[in-house]
């Protein structure tokens, strides 16, 4: 490299010079150019050279430096394909932040013992080959530790630990770097433990996850979430075909049909997919073990074993699609409520989306804005205790497409009830409904508010030895499979009825589980999952055929009362019907 070439970090970081900075002997500087000017690392061959960064680190540089331009904690989780270099960079970046500032702590958990030997090698080989006029004099350095002595009590440690050992837990750290997390055994607990270690409100903190995929665990339900924008962690996903180092000299041998689409759908270049085979061949054609190695995109870096309910091909292929699209709105309702003296009554005061207030981490999820001209289906699925979530899912009845959600742990019931009345009336005053196996509470909160349009079914009542007509239903052995195998297939016909990442994520976990103890099969959320989102789902088409009145036209909604959708509804229920769009109501 000659002295006028410039590195590419060079070429696209100097819009950050500002935003990343540490205060050496020789002034101020940019991290990235302190660590391609002063840090050194090996190479896969044994070679230590200057480390220079790729595309994929100065991508995750500018979203640091993003970040903290909004004044706000460094909160990241990488999902990446193998040998990125993502490990080592973020050792650099906490290097120079802790290194060179007196009192700071960096925290390292690595999945073993031998990947914390090897990433804890990197930080000592960056203060080995500083030069002496940058050194802070050593206070201490061994197989853990490399400690700075700035004075009068002053120092800043680099610690390593491995997943689960007690050594982290009294730790104070304002760096935190959690490495190959889908490999740890218990990532709750540890995570858990490690909940005091960063102070959450200090704007200057870090808290980064590298990983490859691991198969559905801990680390998948948090990617997810992460993913989904529920909680302060950005999801960032690096693919393999983004290293340039992955490409060799196609020389002609016919593509897969995996090759073809890779190919097709991203336009890579038969150079890449050379490299690609060559991987493919190194795990003997397992196209499975080769996508989570080498993922193309996020879904492909989880690898099932089970035996999905749901076709996973397709579940893959709509969360793709629904990568770099948001809900319409997210949010929750506000509203007023009043009860009757009596306690019979509750009025609910509610403008319908004038009432509704956006926020990112908002239970609801609004996809698709009422059609006047369709009719649509609520139903519940409730909260069980313990981790459990209450979750709502909105189908469009004439289109079958999923077009609001739900979704909440420990919420009060009498909210859920009033959430479920907000979306009914905003929805065409729609079918509601919730599975009352414990009991018919939200419903009866429902209708006490004076919404008519509640589902009821035949239920056997062994006092009076009759079927009597009762709020929702109860999930049985005699409906459960039938629920779900419709819901399959509906998804089967037309996957894109699903708007919602989160489903989707249950949907994959919701797999055909053999209870070793019986030896029967049955369709479940696997170990650590929830399947709330999906059996709210299956309930719709328990309940959608009872769906009393069809709109007469599913064109542009007409004024005139001989083209109107609710005209064969009585002129009493229609009344009620037309009153969702009203500013205020006052049942």
């Amino acid at each position: 490299m000659t002295a006028t070439t410039k590195t590419l970090a060079e070429r696209e970081l100097f819009h950050y010079d500002s935003d990343l900075v540490i205060h050496t002997s020789i002034g101020d500087v940019p991290v990235y150019k302190f660590i391609e000017r002063f840090l050194f690392i090996r190479t896969k061959e044994g070679s230590i050279v200057q480390f220079i960064l790729n595309d994929e680190q100065v991508d995750l540089y500018k979203t640091i430096c993003l970040q903290r331009r909004k004044k706000q904690p460094v909160r990241i989780n990488i999902l990446k394909a193998r040998q990125i270099g993502f490990s080592t960079f973020i050792a650099a970046i906490y290097f120079c932040l802790t290194i060179f500032s007196p009192n700071k702590r960096a925290l390292i958990i690595a999945d073993t013992q031998e990947h914390a030997t090897n990433l804890f090698s990197k930080y000592k080989l960056f203060y080995a080959r500083l030069p002496e006029e940058l050194k802070i004099p050593k206070k201490a350095s061994n197989a853990k530790e490399l400690i700075v002595d700035y004075g009068e009590g002053s120092t800043s440690e680099i610690k390593i630990v491995c997943e689960g050992e007690n050594a982290a837990r009294s730790d104070t750290a304002q760096f935190l770097h959690n490495s190959e997390a889908a490999f740890w055994k218990d990532l709750k607990g540890t995570m858990a433990s490690l909940n005091q270690v960063v102070d959450i409100t200090n704007p200057d903190s870090f808290i980064i996850f590298e990983t490859t995929g691991n198969g559905y665990n801990d680390y998948k339900v948090k990617w997810d979430r992460d993913f989904s924008g529920a909680s302060d962690y950005l999801a960032k996903f690096y693919p393999w075909f983004g290293n340039p180092k992955y490409s060799t000299q196609y020389r002609g041998f016919a593509l897969l049909p995996h090759e073809e689409e890779l190919v097709s759908k991203l336009n890579l270049s038969l150079n890449q997919i050379a490299w690609y085979r060559l991987q493919y061949n190194a795990v003997e054609g397992d196209i499975d073990l080769l996508r989570q190695e080498y993922p193309s995109t996020p879904t492909e870096a989880f690898r099932s074993t089970g035996n999905s309910v749901f076709d996973l091909v397709l579940i893959q292929r709509r969360k793709d699609e629904l990568l770099n699209e948001q809900p319409l709105l997210i949010g929750r309702f506000v509203y007023e409520h009043q009860h009757s003296i009596d306690g019979t009554k509750i009025t609910l005061l509610n403008n319908g989306l004038k009432d509704f207030v956006q926020s990112k981490l908002g239970e609801i999820r609004i996809y698709k804005k009422v059609d006047p001209t369709h009719f649509y289906v609520i139903n519940c699925d409730p909260a069980m205790g313990g981790e459990d979530f209450y979750a709502i899912q909105v189908m469009d009845n004439i289109t079958g497409e999923q077009v609001a959600v739900y979704h909440q742990n420990k919420a009060n019931d009498d909210d859920v009830a009033y959430n479920m009345v907000c979306l009914g009336r905003y929805y065409n005053n729609a079918l509601v409904c919730a599975e009352t196996n414990i009991n018919s509470y939200v419903l009866q909160i429902v209708d006490k508010c004076g919404y008519k349009n509640i589902y009821q079914d035949k239920d056997f009542d062994t006092l009076t030895d009759r079927y009597q007509d009762r709020f929702g239903y109860k999930t049985k052995t005699t409906n459960r499979n039938g629920m779900i195998a419709m819901f399959k297939e509906a998804f089967r016909d037309n996957y894109k009825m699903i708007n919602d990442y989160d489903t989707l994520c249950e949907m994959e976990a919701f797999q055909i589980i053999r209870n070793e103890n019986t030896q029967k099969e049955k369709a479940v959320a696997l170990s650590g999952f929830h399947d709330d989102l999906v059996m709210a789902m299956c309930g719709i088409f328990l309940i959608r055929g009872e769906q009393k009145f069809i709109p007469s036209k599913s064109k542009e909604y007409a004024s005139k009362e001989t083209d109107n959708p609710f005209l064969k509804v009585k002129k009493t229920e229609r009344e009620v019907y037309q009153r969702w769009d009203q500013e205020k109501f006052s049942i």
